[in-house]
Order: structure tokens, then C-alpha cells, then sequence
């Protein structure tokens, strides 16, 4: 008999409140926005369980290598906590 298989694939969940902030912080970078602005939405969707190093993997895809360091070493003091 075949054994079976389980593939288990985790997703984020999407919210409008969730795809909002990550669009602010996406036009925020791409504006060169204040240090400050950038780190208050980073904290806010932190505080929504969104890990810094996901964050960044969405901001370097979305913006690019630069944005993506620069985003990087505006967090490094961030963590998540779970």
C-alpha cells in the first residue's frame, strides 16, 4: 500500500489592514520617507505578527535591493517576539 503524503504550505493571512500597510511602506521607501515613518508601520506590522526578515524579503521584492538594505538596517533592533 502507498504511503501518503502531507504537504503542508503556510501562507500569511491577507487582510485589507495588512495589504494597506505593506503598500504605505512600499511608497514610503519609494518616496525616500522619514526614517520614522518607515519604522512606525514596520512596528505596527510587527505588532501584527509580521517577523522583521519576512518584512524585508516583501520590501527587497517589491522595492528592490536598495530599499530592501535600507530597510534592513532601519530594523535591525526590531524583533519578534511570539
Amino acid at each position: 500500500m502507498p504511503s501518503e503524503t502531507t504537504t503542508v504550505v503556510r501562507t500569511r493571512t491577507k487582510t485589507i489592514w495588512s495589504e494597506t500597510q505593506f503598500e504605505l511602506l512600499y511608497a514610503a521607501l519609494a518616496r525616500n520617507g522619514s526614517d520614522h515613518e518607515i519604522r512606525d508601520i514596520t512596528l505596527d506590522l510587527v505588532g501584527r505578527d509580521f517577523p522583521p526578515e519576512y518584512l524585508h524579503a516583501k520590501v527587497q521584492r517589491e522595492c528592490g535591493m536598495i530599499a530592501g538594505n535600507r530597510f534592513r538596517k532601519l530594523v535591525a533592533g526590531i524583533s519578534h517576539r511570539r
